[in-house]
Parts: C-alpha cells; sequence; structure tokens
C-alpha cells in the first residue's frame, strides 16, 4: 500500500548577477562638446570589445540575451569636458552587474585653420607717427588675415610693441598675428607694416637777380639769402651746390646758383637762380693826331700807316674797328684829300665809344709837260698869230688830273710880222 504522495517543492532561481573583471581604458576623443563621444554599446561583446581588458560572464544567461544599459553624466566643462558613461548588465533575472565606467574626455587640440594670411603694407610718411591711422587700422584689421575654427570662432591678438624709428617720421615693425580659439590652441601669420619716405623735399630758390657792374670793375658784388625747403616727412638741410658764395664779386655775364635739399631719409632735390651783371660802363677811345700825306711818286694816293687809337675798358677786353676797311688796322691807300676816318671801340658787352681822324692827302708832284719840238703855222691876215697850249701840247700828263682836264698854257703865246 501506498501512502499519500509527500511534496517536496524545490524552488530554483538565479540570483546571482553577471560577473564584472577587469575596466574600459579611459578614452580621449578630438572634438568641440558631447556630440564629439562615441555612441554607447548595446552588447556585452560591445563593451568586451573597446579598449581595456573588461570581460563579463553570467552563469545563467547567455552573453546574446544579458541586456546593456548606460546612463551619461558630464562634468560641464569645457576644454576638455569629461562623460562619465556607467554601463550595467542585466541578466534575465533582472539580476543587475555593478556599474562598469567608461570615462570618456572630450577635448579640442586642433588649432583655427588660418584662410587668409596677413600681408605686408606701407603707408606714405607724412610727418606724423601714423600717417592716416594706417598702422592702426592695419593692426586692428590683424594685416587682413583671417582665420576659421571647427568648434567656434577665434580671438586675434599680435604681438606689437611700435614701429621702429629709422629715418624722419618713418619706420617699420615685423609683427605676428595670432588667432588663438576658445581652447587655447592658435595659429599665427606674420607681415611687416612700413612707413616709406618716396616723396623729396620741397626746395624754392630766390628770385633771379640783375645788377650793373660795379664802377671801374668788371664784375658786382652780391647778396643773397639760402634757399628754403620743408619735407613732409621731417626735415631738410639745405646746401649750396653750385656757384659762388653770397658776397662774393660776381662776373659780368650770367652766373647760375644751384642749391641742393636733403631730407633726412636721403631724397633730395635742387633748384637754381640766376644772377646777371649788367656791364653798364662805356669802354674809352682816344684817337691819335690827324695825319697828312704826300702822294706817292706817280700816284695821286698815298699809302699811310695809320696810328691805331688808345682804349680802355673796365672788362679789359676790346674789339675795335674803323669804317675806311672795318679792321683794327686802318692803314692803306689813302685817296687825295681828306679822309675822315671813324674808330669805334665794343666792349663785347654792349657798350660802344667813338673817335675820328683826319687822313689828308696831298698832291705836291708838279705836272710834267711835253711840247712839241717843232710847230709851223699860218699867220692870219692881220699878220698875228695867238698860240694856245694844246698847239704845243705833246703829252703832258699829270699823276692826279686827267690828260683833258689839265690847264695848258703856252708862253709867248702872240706873234707878229
Amino acid at each position: 500500500n501506498a501512502s499519500v504522495d509527500i511534496v517536496h517543492t524545490i524552488t530554483i532561481n538565479d540570483t546571482t548577477a553577471p560577473v564584472v573583471s577587469g575596466s574600459i581604458t579611459d578614452s580621449d576623443v578630438e572634438g568641440c562638446d558631447a556630440s564629439a563621444a562615441p555612441a554607447a554599446e548595446t552588447t556585452v561583446a560591445g563593451l568586451e570589445g573597446l579598449t581595456g581588458d573588461l570581460a563579463i560572464e553570467d552563469a545563467c544567461t547567455a552573453d546574446t540575451n544579458l541586456v546593456v544599459t548606460s546612463s551619461d553624466a558630464s562634468d560641464a566643462n569645457t576644454c576638455p569636458e569629461v562623460i562619465t558613461r556607467t554601463y550595467t548588465v542585466t541578466d534575465a533575472c533582472s539580476n543587475a552587474s555593478v556599474d562598469i565606467v567608461h570615462t570618456i574626455t572630450i577635448n579640442d587640440t586642433t588649432a583655427p585653420t588660418l584662410t587668409v594670411a596677413a600681408t605686408n603694407s606701407t603707408a606714405e610718411c607724412d610727418g606724423t607717427s601714423d600717417p592716416g591711422d594706417a598702422f592702426a587700422t592695419w593692426l586692428a584689421n590683424n594685416g587682413g588675415a583671417e582665420a576659421s575654427d571647427a568648434c567656434g570662432s577665434v580671438t586675434w591678438s599680435h604681438n606689437s610693441t611700435g614701429l621702429s624709428d629709422t629715418c624722419g617720421a618713418t619706420g617699420t615693425e615685423e609683427v605676428t598675428f595670432t588667432a588663438t580659439d576658445a581652447c587655447a590652441n592658435t595659429t599665427t601669420t606674420t607681415a611687416t607694416f612700413t612707413i616709406v619716405d618716396t616723396t623729396a623735399p620741397v626746395i624754392t630758390c630766390p628770385v633771379n637777380i640783375s645788377v650793373p657792374n660795379d664802377a671801374g670793375n668788371c664784375s658786382a658784388v652780391v647778396t643773397f639769402a639760402a634757399a628754403t625747403a620743408t619735407d613732409s616727412c621731417g626735415s631738410a638741410t639745405v646746401t649750396q651746390t653750385e656757384g659762388l658764395a653770397s658776397g662774393s664779386a660776381f662776373p659780368v655775364g650770367v652766373s647760375t646758383i644751384e642749391f641742393t635739399a636733403e631730407d633726412e631719409c636721403g631724397l633730395t632735390t635742387t633748384c637754381e637762380f640766376t644772377i646777371t651783371v649788367i656791364d653798364n660802363e662805356d669802354p674809352t677811345i682816344t684817337c691819335a693826331a690827324d695825319q697828312t700825306a704826300n702822294t706817292d711818286q706817280d700816284l695821286c694816293t698815298a699809302n699811310v700807316t695809320v696810328v691805331a687809337p688808345t682804349t680802355t675798358d673796365n672788362c679789359g677786353a676790346q674789339t675795335v674797328t674803323n669804317n675806311f676797311n672795318g679792321t683794327d688796322d686802318a692803314s692803306g691807300i689813302y685817296p687825295i684829300g681828306t679822309t675822315t676816318v671813324v674808330w669805334t671801340v665794343d666792349d663785347g658787352n654792349g657798350q660802344t665809344a667813338t673817335c675820328s681822324m683826319d687822313i689828308t692827302v696831298t698832291d705836291n708832284q708838279a705836272p710834267t709837260a711835253n711840247c712839241k719840238t717843232t710847230f709851223t703855222a699860218e699867220l692870219d691876215a692881220n699878220g698875228d698869230l695867238t698860240l694856245t697850249g694844246a698847239d704845243i701840247d705833246n703829252g703832258s700828263t699829270d699823276n692826279c688830273t686827267a690828260d683833258d682836264d689839265l690847264m695848258l698854257s703856252v708862253s709867248p703865246n702872240t706873234f707878229d710880222c
């Protein structure tokens, strides 16, 4: 006979949580914020595949049936932002593992990208420290440089300490511009700003001077002021670079005076003016005494050596001419009678003087009478005969008078029977 059933209830339950060993290596991720964090793993295989030595196992539930959950907590910082990701593995019996912590550090270590480099710039000097605020504007515009950043905007800075002092009000400086992002990553670009002087100084010379010569001299003492100069970039030095100095005796004629202005950067400009000394003093001329001469033998002229005049002039050199032959020697063949010789002295500066002298040639040679040796003539009805010079002339001559103009006479010239 069997007894009544004896029941023994045995309850089998899984109360053992999945076993976690090892850990996930902390991760460093390049990025701007939490959005750069990798996606959370949702499987055991994914978890165990992360860098580290994490191992998960459960006595009752296969890995594929284990449930992986996670939550993220940020420290709300930037540069870097740290995210603490906590994983929990739960088996089929709702046993939950210990927390598995994965620390993810998100940081921006990428420098801004330079899209436009800074460029050199120049400004023309105007005598100020910053012509038209060109340097300040260049600095404020970062030398024209531009940059971008993947995580946001950039802040510009530069290392300028001011332009160096070169010549005049010019100067130069090499400036490095730095673009900095929110995480202090930087990119730099370098350019040079220069204030240049390409404008020569402006120089003004005195006006042209015209003066008469000093009495008795072939010159005049002339004084004049120096040229003046200005420069847009600083000061200018003026020196005389051509011609006699002020207060000198300037010769008759035109003298050129040159001044040169040089600014502090070596640029030069010249100007000129003239000093004209006019010879207003006439030369002097004194003729020799009048001269007389007899005709040369058998000629109606005389070869006369004429005494030249004496001349003086404050400038020395003179040209002497005469109206007889146009030269400085009036000697020559003079006709019978009186010839007035006018002498002219020219000092070469437009001043002349004249004097005159007479050259008188006298005919002191008697005519030569040639008579016929015989002459026969008939007495007239009254027994008279009157002879003329022409009746007995046999070619009488004179050195100055033409044969036909000779006055012939005969003596005695009357005859009778």
